[in-house]
């Protein structure tokens, strides 16, 4: 599965969201965004050295840094109780720090206890707790790495409680949004990202599409405002040597389709990583007319990669 890293615009109509998902939460480091290689589920996590056979990390709070705010409206002052959709895969890890604005940020431990599959449990400290009408935030701050949540909620009265997406920080003019490239099938946006959809997550046949004759991609157009050599980078997950290629084409060497190995041009990655795309590093492209700006694709890929651009 190859993904791609997407912006999504916020929808003119106002809808009470009464579940807030941990990717469209505020995410401060060291918490970071990932997706599961086997499920391709978006979660958040610490993320600590344990992971490469390090050290178990155990952050410290008051001094904690960093963690996944959930901001929400409270229509309705009354008592509310939240529940997060969370793994917590052993004794050493499954625990977070929560602070809500109720409390005025004050952090405490939350011990949950092992889940090892996604289980919705009360957060402690929040249940039957009051809440005054207005704006709130719930954040779940890192303690022990390997502690993963997907989604919060709200358990009662929730059709007083509207979860609010997180504002994506605007691109620079050197950026380029999937979101806003042009997706043509069979590559697909699911949960935050784009990618080709095969059937080995239905207990198929693993995908492997074939060029030249591949077909949909997602192309990015872009004007060059001074004839030079620049070098292109795709902010993606490669999750195993499966699921990490893509074919690749550009205006200047036209259209013509040639595979980039994700895994071994820049290793696997489970979690969003940046990496300059095979091909297109000190690549010369001359100035054209601005009606006519370069494109360069990703294309149906070789393998079904969990890798974002």
């Amino acid at each position: 599965m190859l993904v791609l890293v997407l912006g999504i615009a916020a929808s003119a109509a106002q809808t009470c969201l009464h579940t807030g998902r941990a990717v469209d939460a505020e995410i401060v480091a060291p918490m970071v965004r990932a997706v599961d290689a086997e499920t391709h589920e978006t979660y958040v996590w610490f993320q600590g050295n344990e992971l490469n056979g390090g050290k178990h990390l155990n952050a410290k709070c008051p001094t904690c840094t960093g963690g996944a705010t959930f901001q929400f409206d409270v229509k309705k002052a009354g008592k509310y109780t939240f529940q997060a959709d969370l793994i917590a895969p052993n004794n050493r890890d499954d625990s977070f720090y929560v602070t809500t604005s109720v409390d005025h940020g004050t952090p405490y431990k939350w011990s949950i206890g092992v889940f090892t599959s996604w289980t919705n449990r009360d957060i402690e400290g929040i249940k039957d707790k009051y809440f005054p009408a207005g704006t709130h935030s719930i954040t779940l701050k890192p303690r022990e790495d390997g502690t993963k949540v997907r989604a919060l909620k709200v358990t009662t009265g929730s059709e007083n409680v509207c979860f609010k997406k997180a504002q994506a920080p605007k691109p620079k003019c050197n950026t380029e949004l999937a979101a806003d490239a042009e997706i043509i099938a069979p590559m697909v946006v699911r949960d935050g990202y784009v990618w080709l959809q095969g059937n080995e997550l239905n207990g198929g046949k693993h995908f492997n599409a074939k060029c030249p004759t591949c077909k949909g991609g997602v192309k990015f157009q872009f004007n060059i405002q001074k004839a030079g050599k620049y070098t292109f980078q795709a902010d993606l997950i490669a999750p195993n040597n499966r699921d990490d290629s893509f074919y690749v084409a550009t205006s200047v060497d036209t259209d013509t389709p040639y595979k980039w190995d994700v895994g071994k041009s820049m290793g696997i990655s489970t979690v969003w990583t940046w990496g300059d795309i095979e091909g297109v590093k000190d690549k010369y492209f001359p100035l054209i007319p601005s009606m006519s700006p370069h494109v360069q694709s990703v294309d149906r890929p070789v393998d079904r990669p969990t890798s974002h651009l």
